[in-house]
């Protein structure tokens, strides 16, 4: 019988590496990079009312272009962050529109975390009834 040594057996793993680089590289090449999106789904409602209790309290209404209204007047997110500044208001109630972008939710939602410690109320848009 022939002796097999261990030192003799060896096997190549150079090429093994190479193929599992050039794997590694396609995946990561051939990834789609995208930005996470979040649906907001906010329900109607044909008995809402506007009626804030709170004396403190500051209404923001969104419409469904993500245009920021303080009564009936149209402001930026800056313009409106500053009226919030000057305002000091305890909490904000924001009148949401079903169809507004998640965007302006979210600019509202850190401006009330900013200046009133995150008391934000959500309150639903009276649509008419269909």
């Amino acid at each position: 019988m022939q002796d097999f040594d261990d030192d003799d057996l060896h096997v190549d793993l150079t090429s093994l590496i190479d193929v599992i680089f050039m794997l590694v590289i396609f995946f990561i090449m051939t990834m789609s990079f995208t930005l996470p999106e979040i649906e907001l789904n906010v329900p109607t409602s044909t008995t809402a009312e506007e009626n804030d209790a709170a004396s403190n309290s500051f209404s923001v209404k969104i419409d469904s272009t993500g245009a920021f209204f303080i009564d009936q007047k149209k402001l930026t997110i800056d313009e409106l962050q500053k009226v919030i500044e000057q305002e000091k208001p305890q909490s904000i109630t924001l009148y949401l529109d079903p169809d507004s972008p998640a965007q302006s939710f979210i600019d509202v939602s850190d401006l009330a975390r900013t200046y009133t410690s995150g008391k934000l109320l959500v309150k639903a848009l009276k649509r008419d009834a269909k």
